[in-house]
């Protein structure tokens, strides 16, 4: 009777293990009838706005997607991921979800791109990239797409804006990141190699310093007539901007990068300091096509999109992945055929005509020149096509 009780248990036990095991399965098992987009944006910190407007952009598009049947009858799913502009969470996720995911799209931060970018190739991911902007990024590899503007582009309209002026010194305070020092680095170049007679003096500080003030006094000290910031976030760059403040430092010519030109609520509380100030964006043209966008948006989420050019780049990125995806089905959704199907795409977006050149850049990309009147960005008949 006893030996009876032990194998009922036995038996009992084993049926338990069984049903846990396939309700395990169950729940994890891959559904056959999706395709994933795994999408790495900075949803926390200095850069939130940026990940905030990218991800609703994005929701937008992958919703329209779906309502229109998805991609060859299979549902696409979003799966929003915060990298919080760190190059080792952004790889931790990288790891994580490449298994599962067909595409990786990701915003902002080129420091996470550039950590990411070695493991492409051998992996044999694709990385579909909006707003990371550092020059190291062009050609690093053939499965990396920039739907965006180098940050050269932008250093070369400041080069232009400085020709126009009457200086000769100029200083440069920047946070010591990829994507901050990548412009430094460009305008520096291109100061020095249009007058060897120029001066320049640059001043770095480490990720997230409270405080610059020592490097600030010693940019003072050289009574430059320009100072450019170029700070990674909003928040650094405020520190910046709150300590010159108080140093009662501010040069003739103020210029800032384009994480700074887009913080309205910075510009707005430091409204004397950033009078006068230029900046410069990403351009698009508005269209019938925007414009039914932001419409589009608000009535979504019931709110404007506040970083424009963000949103609809963003949307294309997405749009433009699902079209990759539906014509390699017969590929088993390669990867290999989805880069070279990028390779030679002309893909009409709401942010204009998108196709690549031979190092995976977006082509015909400009910044335009904007200057603050008010504590609001402006745009000028300056831009980096002229």
């Amino acid at each position: 009777m006893k030996n009876n009780n032990k194998k009922s248990i036995t038996v009992a036990v084993v049926i338990i293990a069984l049903i846990l095991a396939i309700f395990i399965w169950a729940k994890n098992k891959p559904n056959d009838n999706s395709l994933t987009i795994t999408a790495m944006f900075p949803m926390t910190g200095g850069l939130a706005s940026y990940g905030d407007s990218a991800s609703k952009a994005s929701i937008l598009a992958t919703e329209e997607i779906n309502a229109n049947g998805g991609i060859n009858g299979k549902m696409l799913k979003l799966n929003i991921q915060d990298h919080k502009c760190d190059a080792k969470e952004a790889v931790a996720i990288y790891k994580q979800f490449k298994s599962s995911t067909n595409v990786f799209s990701s915003i902002a931060c080129s420091g996470t791109a550039l950590a990411i970018a070695p493991m492409l190739e051998d992996e044999g991911e694709i990385l579909f990239g909006t707003t990371i902007t550092t020059p190291k990024l062009s050609g690093i590899s053939k499965n990396l797409f920039r739907n965006w503007s180098s940050d050269a582009k932008e250093a070369e309209l400041f080069a232009k804006l400085l020709k126009s002026i009457n200086y000769q010194k100029v200083g440069i305070i920047y946070e010591e990141t990829d994507y901050a020092k990548g412009i430094k680095d460009s305008l520096e170049q291109n100061i020095l190699k249009d007058d060897s007679s120029k001066k320049v003096f640059t001043e770095g500080f480490t990720v997230g310093s409270t405080d610059v003030r020592s490097q600030l006094v010693k940019l003072q000290a050289q009574d430059v007539d320009v100072i450019f910031i170029s700070p990674q976030t909003v928040t650094t760059g405020e520190v910046v901007v709150k300590q010159m403040t108080e140093l009662k430092f501010k040069p003739k010519t103020v210029l800032v990068n384009d994480n700074i030109i887009k913080a309205e609520i910075l510009l707005k509380k430091y409204p004397e300091f950033f009078q006068g100030a230029y900046g410069a964006d990403y351009k698009i043209t508005d269209s019938k096509a925007i414009e039914d966008f932001k419409n589009r948006y608000s009535k979504r989420f019931g709110e404007d999109c506040k970083q424009i050019n963000i949103c609809v780049a963003q949307h294309d990125a997405v749009k433009l992945i699902a079209q990759a995806l539906s014509v390699t089905e017969k590929d088993d959704y390669s990867n290999d055929k989805i880069q070279e199907y990028l390779k030679t795409v002309n893909y009409q977006g709401i942010s204009g005509n998108i196709s690549f050149d031979d190092r995976n850049d977006r082509v015909n990309t400009e910044y335009t020149l904007l200057k603050v009147d008010g504590g609001i960005a402006i745009n000028t008949t300056m831009n980096s096509g002229n």
